[in-house]
């Protein structure tokens, strides 16, 4: 799991997208679900969005994830054959459903007490936190 094995590479791509002179950032994966999926719901919980409202977020890219178009671009071009070869189970690992993050925030709260512990855990402290928000949030 990303989260317990990588904490210190998640860290670094949280700290990269917090620093003001990296601006714009932009930042993805195949399919936007997984790794980009995960750093953005680490974002946007540092932030201080609530869990449902990135979980919604995050639930966004399922239905991406079943356009033929997705199917096109993880498939190197042969989209349609990949769909009528996949099984069942493949095209299921490519959806984003809500209880994939759903699941993420009980680990995290049963492995760590929460998100802000984790991120406190893998270097991603107050401090930086902080900084995310200066540099993402817009003032009123």
């Amino acid at each position: 799991m990303v989260l317990e094995f990588a904490g210190g590479r998640v860290a670094a791509a949280l700290k990269f997208c917090a620093t003001k002179e990296n601006q714009p950032v932009l930042f993805h994966c195949a399919s936007g679900k997984d790794r980009a999926g995960l750093v953005a719901y680490l974002l946007l919980r540092a932030c201080g969005v609530s869990s449902e409202t990135c979980i919604e977020d995050y639930h966004k890219s399922d239905e991406w994830a079943q356009m033929q178009e997705h199917f096109h671009q993880i498939s190197g071009g042969h989209g349609k054959l990949f769909r009528s070869l996949a099984t069942v189970p493949l095209l299921d690992a490519l959806r984003a459903p809500k209880v994939y993050m759903e699941e993420t925030e009980a680990f995290l709260q049963k492995r760590y007490g929460g998100v802000t512990n984790y991120l406190d855990e893998i270097g991603f402290d107050k401090e930086w936190r902080e900084r995310l928000k200066e540099t993402f949030m817009m003032r009123a």
